[in-house]
């Protein structure tokens, strides 16, 4: 008998649509603006916290005007943990607003950072 090394999939294949990203910013007190990093503010579990994050904005993006509330009280939640833990980790100066932005990378037609798109989902005022 031989391997039927030529029947499986085992070979990736190419994903024409371009990858998209969600990217966190927070202005603060002060009126600065930097980036949340997810990984920084927990440390234990950010990769995985970051990536239900991410899936709550994507819901949000996608949900039909009826759907809307629902998916933006679940985001609210999440982002009202996210400031808090940033005020527990950064007392002198707390989120004011985190605005989360959707971006895409043109898979096809990538010509350098230029090319790469964002548009604001939202700005969230903490409370």
């Amino acid at each position: 008998m031989t391997y039927p090394l030529a029947g499986w999939d085992m070979y990736t294949r190419s994903d024409p649509s371009d990858p998209r990203f969600v990217e966190y910013m927070a202005e603060l007190q002060d009126g600065r603006e930097v980036r949340l990093l997810m990984g920084e503010l927990f440390p234990d579990g950010g990769r995985h916290f970051r990536a239900r994050v991410d899936q709550a904005a994507y819901a949000l993006d996608a949900a039909a005007p009826e759907e809307r509330p629902r998916a933006l009280a679940h985001l609210d939640t999440v982002l009202d943990a996210i400031a808090l833990r940033y005020r527990e980790v950064h007392t002198a100066d707390p989120v004011r607003v985190i605005r989360l932005w959707i971006g895409s990378v043109p898979a096809q037609d990538y010509r350098g950072p230029a090319s790469i798109t964002r548009r604001l989902l939202l700005d969230y005022e903490t409370r």
